[in-house]
């Protein structure tokens, strides 16, 4: 999932470029391999603020992601939270809320941390 935060973050142009270098193989049955896929996926993840991975890494695995933004506002990298499939289903919200006030911490200590010291 925050591989997915971070191709989400990329200009089409970018993701272009990394996906024509990485491809996207098969890692268990769910793991996505149509771009056409991943771009409606992106697409959400744009929406929403958070990327889920449903199994695609490993079976019984699922993770909920969300960017890190820097100071100019580009996503530089995201926080993440991975369990097992059953667990991660039953606190979904609870999840899902920490990684977005984690990510949103880590990106206010950066915005910070950007700013000319006077």
């Amino acid at each position: 999932a925050f591989g997915k935060v971070l191709l989400a973050g990329m200009l089409p142009e970018q993701r272009d470029q990394y996906l024509s270098l990485h491809p996207m193989r098969p890692l268990t049955p769910a793991t996505m391999t149509r771009r056409i896929d991943l771009e409606n996926d992106l697409a959400t993840v744009n929406r929403t603020g958070v990327a889920w991975e449903y199994e695609e890494f490993m079976p019984d695995l699922i993770c909920v992601a969300a960017g890190v933004r820097g100071g100019n506002g580009m996503i530089v990298g995201s926080v993440a939270l991975s369990g097992s499939a059953a667990r991660m289903r039953r606190s979904a919200p609870a999840c899902e809320e920490a990684v977005r006030r984690s990510a949103a911490r880590v990106s206010r200590c950066l915005r910070a941390y950007s700013q000319p010291r006077l």
